[in-house]
């Protein structure tokens, strides 16, 4: 056996800490970002926003607090005539809510009696997704109608109930529905568990020094964890409403006057950061070498966001101010897309391509219409001549024309032929590929569609 010892040079590429963390800036989308810099902006007293962040998630905080009262207590605030209905079960839930609640549960592993239990407290459900009910009421009341429920077996069909999704529903309170949220994604923090349980009221009103003292934690972290709850749901049956209408925020919007296209990054929603002059101030003058290391530390990192937003900034407008100019026909409506690939944008523009695709990552430009920026990319297909190549999208858009056009149903390989004629020269499983990726059945299955509508 021989041994040999060589030395070798290779060259490699390491990315250090805060370049990784500007490239998730770069990734981030405008509503990620606002996310990320509102809890940068809590945890770091050098971050100044032109937007009261505490205020507006206090008022987040203020409209879910609404909800945290007993069912008791919302009738002790009521008049006696209302006071006399409070052993009235609710109406019945949406039947398309409750079948959704019973399709996580396998009705075989359930005897007759725990399912209709089970169907009887869905039922109990009020508008938002809390069961605000006594279970000895419910008990009584499930008599009169001949039902005869036992306390213990409607706790226990209620404890099952509560692991259902989505997460809060059958809370009792809104601190067990939000913490249930927690629990949901896996967060394990008593000291928010306790903040939640028995500081709620005190956090909606803005009491965060009170609460600082009471916990023995810094404002920081009080701000941290308001956060944090303001990202959770009060309502747990909003969470599963399938008619809800998501909306599309543009990241971009461009506009043109005189030929000359107008780009701009659509975060003015967001609010203005810079550096918090204040404690800069207070840094230079303190004598404490701890605190000054400590915002020493807070400004360096400050500093680094703020450059890395205004470099994020700077690489989506000359990305998307080079897609403007070549895809210019195509976003006038007069022309087809042209081919581009990731790696051509990235050799005109002297950027890495790892860059380029961290920058369109799920953003939105408005021009005419709101699309998808990565859609501006395009494979290119070869046509005949070998000089022209044209984008798959504009094959596609031809081959959508060939089979809205036929009288007699095409084959894949007819369409392949007929492509070919017009100097698009791809295979019969590259159309295949296009037109299933075109929601457009086979020759034989629209055959029989034409078929069945002659």
């Amino acid at each position: 056996m021989n041994f040999h010892t060589f030395l070798s040079t290779e060259q490699r590429q390491t990315l250090s800490a805060n370049q990784l963390h500007s490239l998730e800036i770069l990734a981030c989308t405008n509503q990620e970002l606002d996310s990320f810099l509102t809890k940068e902006y809590l945890e770091n007293p050098m971050l100044e926003s032109s937007v009261n962040k505490e205020n507006k998630l206090l008022a987040d905080v203020e409209s879910i607090y609404e909800k945290n009262k007993s069912y008791r207590d919302y009738y002790l605030e009521e008049d006696s005539s209302v006071e006399k209905r409070r052993s009235d079960i609710p109406a019945k839930p949406d039947l398309q809510f409750k079948n959704l609640l019973l399709y996580q549960l396998h009705q075989n592993d359930y005897s007759n009696r725990q399912w209709a239990c089970m169907e009887y407290l869905i039922d109990c459900l009020d508008s938002d997704g809390y069961f605000t009910m006594e279970l000895s009421e419910l008990s009584h009341a499930s008599a009169v109608s001949g039902l005869h429920f036992k306390t213990e077996e409607l706790q226990t069909a209620l404890s099952c109930l509560k692991t259902l999704e989505p997460a809060g529903i059958f809370s009792q309170s809104l601190s067990e529905c939000l913490i249930a949220q927690l629990k949901k994604k896996e967060i394990k923090d008593d000291t928010l568990f306790l903040l939640i349980e028995e500081h709620l009221e005190e956090l909606m009103k803005g009491h965060l020094s009170t609460i600082s003292r009471k916990l023995k934690l810094p404002t920081v972290q009080i701000k941290s964890y308001l956060y944090e709850i303001s990202l959770l749901n009060p309502r747990p049956v909003m969470s599963a409403e399938d008619d809800e209408i998501n909306y599309i925020l543009p990241d971009i919007i461009v506009t043109k006057s005189n030929q000359l296209w107008d780009i701009s990054i659509n975060d003015s929603w967001m609010g203005k950061y810079s550096l918090n002059n204040y404690y800069i101030e207070m840094m230079q003058k303190t004598e404490d070498a701890c605190l000054h290391q400590y915002f020493k530390e807070k400004l360096e990192r400050a500093r680094f966001i703020l450059n890395s937003i205004e470099q994020r900034k700077a690489t989506l407008i000359q990305i998307v101010s080079f897609l403007l100019d070549y895809q210019n026909a195509y976003l006038e409506g007069g022309g087809s897309l042209k081919p581009l690939k990731q790696e051509q944008l990235a050799d005109a523009l002297g950027i890495s391509v790892s860059t380029v695709s961290r920058a369109v990552r799920g953003k939105y430009l408005q021009y005419k219409k709101t699309i998808l920026i990565k859609s501006l990319f395009s494979a290119p297909v070869s046509s005949c001549k070998k000089e022209n190549q044209i984008s798959s999208s504009a094959v596609k858009e031809k081959l959508f024309q060939l089979i809205q056009q036929e009288e007699q149903v095409l084959s894949d390989q007819k369409l392949a032929e007929l492509l070919a004629d017009s100097g698009i020269q791809i295979s019969r499983r590259a159309v295949a590929k296009y037109r299933t990726e075109l929601g457009i059945p086979d020759s034989r299955e629209r055959r029989q569609l034409k078929f069945l509508t002659s």
